[in-house]
């Protein structure tokens, strides 16, 4: 009879085992979820999915003003140095004024 109920928690928890194993950043809450919600079976297939799904790395955002200028202007430095740099010098035309200017 103990083995039994042993198979049926360790089934039950196999979210909860698999996030830990995995090391996901969001494990407790998959705990937690699979506690409340996994004997509803959509709470425990919502946590199985949870548990395998590949976590997205947020951007952690720049916690005052002179942090974000400093991160738009590397911005903008590393589009520039991207950038292809173009040899030829192209000729000015000139301007309508200065057409006119010179027609009269």
């Amino acid at each position: 009879m103990g083995f039994i109920i042993v198979v049926a928690l360790t089934f039950y928890f196999i979210p909860t085992l698999i996030a830990v194993f995995r090391k996901h950043e969001k494990a407790v809450q998959i705990f937690l979820l699979n506690i409340f919600l996994g004997w509803t079976l959509v709470g425990w297939v919502v946590a199985l999915i949870w548990s395998v799904k590949k976590e997205e790395k947020e951007e952690k955002a720049p916690a005052n003003d002179s942090e974000w200028f400093e991160s738009e202007l590397l911005a903008e430095a590393e589009k520039e140095e991207e950038a292809p740099v173009n040899e030829e010098k192209k000729e000015e035309t000139p301007s309508k004024e200065e057409k006119d200017g010179k027609a009269s």
